[in-house]
């Protein structure tokens, strides 16, 4: 007879195959996987699903070799694809061993018969669990005394962290033990008592999420996120409505102080598939699963979420007339927030302040003033694109103000980010923006660091490198992308690795690497004339040949006004704008409009002296003009005002879309 060990084997440690093999686990997997197969390699390829098997298994040598027996056939991958879809899987002919130790479901049957009724129930109940629980939480919805939890530590069925207080449940355990709950009867009412009991404590922290103790609510409910998504699954499926709709503010910043705005759409999206058929046309006032599904569309557009084929776009107008006729003033200050950045994308910025300010009206009154700094912010970049810098300023520094009344740290670092975007295209004080970029990505590390958003961090690092990449100096530019990007993928974050593979793109775009640039989605409000996104489109796009592509950025990047109130903004784009010139022919008015650009103190020349478009636009004119000629378009372009050259400009490139020349 085999004796295996009760505790598992040391799991996997490390990012690379020379890490792992230090670990028992994975030596176990490898020895028994040669013995299906000869050749079987451990490689950084197949090193996460290896990864995964013995995490599965939670190291359990009997659980390790059934597993690794079936590389023969199967690509770890797979192997881990089969595990997670049945617990069955795991069997084994082996004629040496006894019958209960042939699969892991008779590995557990032999112990599920040696626990009485009792223990079994409790055991089956715990099921319901994902990811562990406390003991409140476990008592709460088994109605378990201690000794009856400690007595499956005891057997080896559950476990307990010390350090924590928390109660796990091995993930195959798990499975099976889910099964056990069905036979008992017992499914509905362990789910309801499961959900029922996480909502309510996310309830019962709702306040503390919007409140200056948030960071330590986050940390309270951070490990328990899958049994809290649990929860609101089984509300939608189950129609508890009124319970879920008692959390509605509480998940959004549940996720948002994460930085979890990817996982937020995804569960928001579940828990519309889940929902009951309702009220679609939202007409239904007083129906509360229609109102739920108004909520829930409501923070899928302020996620940015777009809808695939086949959904429908979300009414942004429906939804404000529904919340105003149902009397829901935060839901309807959040759609104003909605409009506002529609307004600022189709209709000019000041519009925009409008249903901004319309927002913070509201919040104001229900006496929200933990939401004020966020409406502030967008006000206060609502005023400065409009080309209202100082009133943008007095915005900003009302901003901070009120970020640090509140304590709010994740907000200071935006707030820091206002006064260095003004010191960097405003002041053009490089140095000096580039400390307050270096201070910004600081505050980011140690709010990173709490597992909480990113965004700060990347947002300082990658003005840093914009910074590096305007004096010229790429080098400094491609060090701090290489770190951008660890951080990014490291987090895991969809959003701020499309941030960082813009830069990368404007990176390969100035050597003039445009195959190896990828054109960017462009951001869906008026914040894009300060997107990376905007120039590296106008860059990529013209050197992939995209002629249409790279006017329209241009111009709708100096629509905005303050794009045309900071000249350093405004010269950014002159490359292109010129090459696009040079194309029709234009050759004295692009070289005119080259050296008007370079006699500006806002003239980005180190970037220049970099860009291969700059070398080919100077080239393209050398060849084209005279040296009389030349000279003499430079010599009118140096006596050229930016200010007044910028709409006039505009206008020609306008006119030059229209004829589609």
């Amino acid at each position: 007879e085999v004796n295996l060990v009760l505790e598992g084997l040391d799991l996997p440690a490390g990012q690379t195959p020379d890490d792992a093999i230090g670990g028992s686990a994975v030596q176990l997997f490898l020895q028994s996987a040669r013995r299906a197969h000869l050749d079987f390699e451990l490689t950084v390829e197949n090193l996460p699903h290896i990864d995964r098997i013995c995490h599965l298994t939670e190291g359990m040598p009997l659980g390790i070799v059934l597993a690794a027996a079936w590389v023969e056939m199967l690509s770890p991958a797979e192997i881990v694809a089969e595990i997670q879809a049945d617990i069955d899987f795991l069997t084994a002919n082996m004629g040496d061993l006894p019958p209960r130790q042939r699969s892991m479901r008779a590995v557990f049957d032999y112990s599920w018969h040696l626990l009485n009724e009792e223990e079994q129930r409790l055991l089956a109940r715990l099921s319901v669990f994902r990811g562990g629980f406390s003991r409140a939480a476990a008592q709460a919805v088994t109605g378990a005394p201690l000794r009856r939890l400690l007595a499956l530590v005891n057997k080896s069925l559950l476990q307990r962290h010390v350090a924590s207080g928390r109660f796990t449940l091995h993930e195959l355990i798990q499975q099976l033990a889910a099964e056990k709950v069905e036979r008992f009867g017992e499914t509905a009412a362990a789910r309801r008592a499961h959900g029922e009991y996480y909502l309510s404590w996310l309830a019962k922290h709702q306040a503390g999420l919007e409140q200056q103790v948030q960071l330590e609510t986050l940390r309270k409910l951070r490990p328990d996120d899958q049994n809290l998504q649990a929860a609101g699954l089984w509300a939608a499926e189950t129609g508890a409505t009124d319970q879920l709709l008692a959390v509605m503010h509480a998940f959004p910043y549940y996720f948002f102080l994460a930085g979890r705005e990817h996982d937020a759409i995804a569960f928001y999206r579940q828990l519309l598939q889940h929902l009951p058929e309702g009220d679609g046309s939202l007409s239904d006032m007083a129906d509360d699963t229609t109102f739920l599904r108004a909520c829930l569309l409501n923070r899928l557009q302020d996620l940015g979420y777009v809808p695939g084929d086949g959904e429908a776009a979300i009414d942004i107008d429906r939804l404000l007339t529904y919340f105003q006729a149902r009397g829901a003033r935060l839901e309807e200050a959040l759609v104003y927030q909605h409009l506002g950045y529609r307004a600022q994308e189709e209709e000019g910025a000041q519009r925009a302040l409008h249903f901004f300010g319309q927002q913070e009206t509201i919040y104001r009154q229900e006496g929200e003033v933990f939401r004020l700094p966020n409406c502030l912010g967008r006000t206060a970049m609502a005023a400065l694109f409009a080309g209202e810098v100082e009133a943008s300023r007095q915005l900003s520094e009302r901003f901070l103000a009120t970020v640090r009344e509140y304590r709010n740290v994740l907000h200071e670092p935006v707030a820091l980010s206002f006064t260095a975007v003004s010191a960097l295209f405003d002041d053009l004080d490089y140095e000096g923006a580039n400390e307050l970029f270096v201070d910004m990505a600081a505050r980011g590390r140690a709010i990173w660091q709490e597992g909480l958003s990113i965004w700060a961090l990347v947002g300082g690092l990658l003005y840093q490198g914009i910074i590096a990449l305007l004096q010229g100096q790429l080098e400094a530019a491609r060090r701090i992308e290489r770190e951008l990007r660890d951080v990014a993928e490291v987090r895991n974050s969809p959003r701020e690795i499309r941030r960082v593979s813009s830069f990368t793109s404007l990176l390969n775009a100035t050597e003039g690497r445009y195959q190896e640039a990828e054109v960017p989605a462009l951001p869906s409000s008026g914040s894009r004339v300060l997107s990376i996104n905007f120039i590296t489109v106008a860059l990529t796009a013209y050197g992939q040949g995209d002629r249409q592509l790279a006017l329209a950025t241009c111009i709708g990047a100096w629509s905005i006004p303050i794009a045309r109130r900071w000249p350093a903004l405004f010269l950014q784009y002159m490359p292109v704008v010129c090459a696009l010139l040079a194309d029709q022919e234009a050759h004295a008015r692009a070289a005119a409009l080259m050296a008007m650009s370079r006699a500006h103190p806002a003239c980005p020349r180190g970037w220049w002296e970099i860009m291969d478009l700059v070398r080919e636009v100077d080239t393209r004119l050398q060849e084209a003009l005279t040296k009389e000629e030349l000279r003499a378009a430079q010599r009118q372009g140096r006596e050229l005002v930016v200010e007044e050259t910028a709409p006039l400009l505009l206008e020609e490139l306008k006119t030059l879309a229209a004829t589609g020349s």
